[in-house]
């Protein structure tokens, strides 16, 4: 059987996918970590302007889905930079768990995507009904405290790239190229380790008076 003696493109587009996941994992992270300060500050202003009850009962989907954006970009983040450097070595147990880390973000992302209410999406929460005298410029100013306007289609964009690089990633890992690699380079690994243990034991022979 002859070696692969470069890696497939199965293989080096899986690693860049792997990349991509984290990179898209560090946004999503950070995306949802400012916002979560940012509503903090935001409900103690439109507190003076409607009732602060009413406000955070408004957002109280966004604090959960900001909690678990936030969790789940660390995770990507932090597990598939990690893994693109194992992935690019040929190590089996990579693929494995690549796969099971890979489908619990895809999972997760689901439960994001639809725990999501129309209001995370647009960003709208407060009602002019919120607001004494239902004036609508201090609805969109309120609105903008809450959530400003980059939030929610960097929010949306970042789920969305971790989604689709994760199934992707998952399905190059599938591919025969990949499987063969894999399996290659763990017979070299193998072969390696049995030479140096027989040097090691010829060298201890050698040695012996």
């Amino acid at each position: 059987m002859t070696e692969l003696s470069v890696k497939p493109r199965a293989i080096t587009i899986a690693v860049l996918l792997a990349l991509g996941v984290s990179a898209a994992g560090v946004v999503q992270a950070v995306t949802a970590f400012l916002e979560r300060r940012n509503l903090a500050s935001g409900l103690v202003e439109a507190g003076k302007y409607m009732s602060v009850d009413q406000a955070i009962y408004r957002t109280i989907n966004l604090k959960g889905s900001l909690t678990l954006a936030l969790f789940l970009g660390v995770c990507a983040a932090v597990l598939m930079a990690a893994l693109s450097l194992v992935l690019s070595q040929g190590r089996r147990w990579a693929r494995v768990v690549t796969w099971i880390v890979g489908g619990g973000l895809i999972i997760g992302e689901l439960i994001l995507m639809a725990a999501d209410g129309s209001a995370v999406k647009t960003g709208k929460f407060v009602r002019d009904v919120d607001v004494p005298g239902g004036n609508l410029d201090t609805v969109a100013m309120l609105n903008n405290l809450l959530v400003p306007g980059w939030f929610p289609p960097l929010h949306y964009f970042a789920e969305l790239a971790v989604l689709v690089s994760v199934i992707l990633l998952c399905i190059q890992l599938v591919r025969p190229a990949a499987a063969e690699y894999f399996h290659l380079e763990v017979e070299k690994r193998g072969t390696d380790d049995g030479r140096i243990w027989s040097t090691s034991k010829i060298r201890r022979k050698t040695s012996t008076p």
